[in-house]
């Protein structure tokens, strides 16, 4: 059995909604068993994510999806404090390596109408 691991951090319910889909999605999958996890806000203290269990959770899936909010061209401070978290010691152990993973951000039709003028 593959374990699919979909963790997200949605500002607005658009990122929650793709991450949703892509679980439902996995349903009719045979051989695949999906998880989904929610990056919440309430676990960045002073600035440092501390969700010690979901760590653990993605440390033991298949293949991780990773979902965000966008702001300014760039990912939440949520999102950035869960990565800062998953580089030591996930990133420096190698634990993630040769996993499949996927990346759904998400950004508002008017940022990307204002970055595509802002490149021309």
């Amino acid at each position: 059995m593959t374990k699919l691991a979909i963790v997200f951090q949605s500002g607005r319910g658009h990122t929650s909604a793709l991450a949703e889909a892509i679980f439902k999605g996995t349903t009719g999958v045979d051989g695949v068993r999906a998880e989904i996890h929610e990056i919440r806000p309430a676990d960045v203290i002073e600035g440092r994510y501390t969700n010690a269990q979901l760590m653990a959770e993605l440390d033991r899936a298949d293949g991780i999806v990773f979902g965000y909010a966008t702001y300014m061209g760039s990912g939440s401070a949520v999102f950035k404090a869960f990565l800062e978290a998953a580089f030591r010691p996930h990133w420096l152990e190698q634990r993630w390596k040769d996993k499949i993973a996927a990346g759904l951000p998400t950004r508002h039709p008017r940022a990307e109408k204002n970055y595509r003028r802002s490149c021309n």
